[in-house]
C-alpha cells in the first residue's frame, strides 16, 4: 500500500521531494518553480480548484497534477471571466 503509485505516473518517484517522511504529509509546493506561476488573483485560489480529483477505470481515486492546461481560456472560458 505504501509503495503503490498513488499519483498514477504523473510525478517523479522520489516521494520525499513532496512528502515529509516522518508524518508523510505533503510539503508546501513552490509554484514559482512550475510552468504556471501563482500570482495576482491566482495566489488565493485553493489547490483543489485546479487540481481536480479523478478516478481510474479500476476505481482508484487520485488528484490531477499534470498535465494541466496553462492557457487562460482553459479555466476562464472564451470571454475571460471565471468558469
Amino acid at each position: 500500500d505504501c509503495h503503490e503509485d498513488r499519483h498514477q505516473g504523473q510525478l517523479v518517484q522520489d516521494c520525499g521531494s513532496c512528502h515529509a517522511e516522518q508524518a508523510w504529509t505533503p510539503v508546501p509546493f513552490d509554484h514559482d518553480s512550475a510552468r504556471f506561476r501563482l500570482d495576482g488573483a491566482h495566489v488565493g485560489v485553493p489547490c483543489e480548484r485546479c487540481h481536480l480529483q479523478e478516478q481510474t477505470a479500476a476505481g482508484a481515486r487520485f488528484r490531477r497534477y499534470r498535465p494541466l492546461a496553462v492557457d487562460c481560456g482553459s479555466c476562464h472560458g472564451p470571454e475571460g471571466g471565471p468558469p
